[in-house]
């Protein structure tokens, strides 16, 4: 274990869960309201995606920052929206490069539109058929439109416009590393790859937005650049722990399934003794940071990384 988690800190964290999910619906639910009444269904698919669960580790890494760095946890619930969405985009356009027809055991976005539209099947040049084109050009649109509705979540914060423009090019930035790291996975269905090319797109596809996620909480707070460093440091180290960690827990199927993962190119062994010296690291990285409260984000460590 890293630490011993407060129960204190352990209520707090699942009353901001709490909060952030009701934030998250009323949003969806403003947004949808605004729309043309014939678009309402295809932004429904949208909420329904995003709030059928998850565990929320990214939101709530904002939050936690935030509040650690001494800013207010009611004022940080937008941005925590943003970032939420911010993740869930990638994975709706995710799902089709893996011709994925479940998240989180309910259908895809693009299996829901399939079903929505019922579109009568035709040839078609690039797809299988016209029902096929139908759900993924929607999907992928939908898929745009939540990466939009993001940016939107962020500027109606009430953070100044400086601020405001500062989180969304973090996340710009991140959303360009984010797919290099796709990328680099797309290239490993064809290639092997070795140790450290494995962690290093772990690194991007999964730490750049754990690592954005407790910077753009410091960054909210008013916190100067070497905290929002340290603390992007530390989320980055936690995606990667979480990334083979899920990894482990899906070591059976992916061997089946030849999928290269560091937990079936190397070893369960060899996984650990990576989680194990990362643990160690992100007590070093944490230790150099000047905030408030570290005790909330380092029980939320241990949430996310037992």
């Amino acid at each position: 274990m890293l630490y011993i988690p407060k129960s204190n800190h352990n209520k707090m964290i699942n009353e901001h869960k709490k909060k952030f999910e009701e934030i998250l619906g009323t949003f969806f639910n403003k947004e949808i309201k605004e729309l043309p009444e014939n678009l309402r269904p295809y932004y429904n698919l949208i909420k329904e995606y995003v709030m059928r669960g998850g565990k929320r580790l990214r939101p709530m890494a904002v939050i936690l920052s935030h509040v650690s760095s001494g800013g207010s946890p009611n004022k940080v619930m937008l941005p925590a929206v943003a970032v939420e969405l911010h993740h869930n985009y990638p994975l709706i356009l995710d799902d089709i490069m893996d011709e994925d027809e479940l998240r989180r055991g309910k259908p895809t976005v693009h299996e829901m539109v399939r079903k929505l539209q019922k579109t009568e099947k035709k040839k078609s040049k690039l797809f299988l058929d016209s029902s096929s084109k139908q759900a993924v050009s929607f999907a992928m649109m939908l898929g745009n439109l939540t990466n939009i509705l993001s940016k939107k979540a962020i500027f109606s914060s009430d953070f100044s416009v400086e601020t405001k423009y500062k989180a969304v090019e973090l996340l710009e930035k991140t959303d360009q590393l984010l797919y290099h790291g796709q990328m680099y996975d797309m290239m490993f269905e064809n290639k092997k790859p070795t140790e450290q090319e494995y962690l290093n797109m772990a690194e991007l596809k999964t730490g750049a937005l754990f690592g954005a996620s407790f910077q753009l909480g410091a960054l909210l707070a008013g916190k100067d650049e070497h905290i929002q460093h340290e603390l992007n440091q530390f989320g980055k180290t936690l995606g990667i722990m979480f990334q083979i960690q899920d990894d482990l827990g899906d070591i059976g199927q992916d061997k089946i399934a030849g999928k290269n993962t560091l937990a079936t190119i190397t070893s369960e062994i060899n996984c650990r003794k990576h989680i194990t010296h990362m643990k160690s690291d992100l007590k070093k990285r944490l230790s150099g940071v000047s905030i408030i409260d570290k005790q909330p984000i380092l029980d939320f460590a241990v949430q996310v990384i037992p």
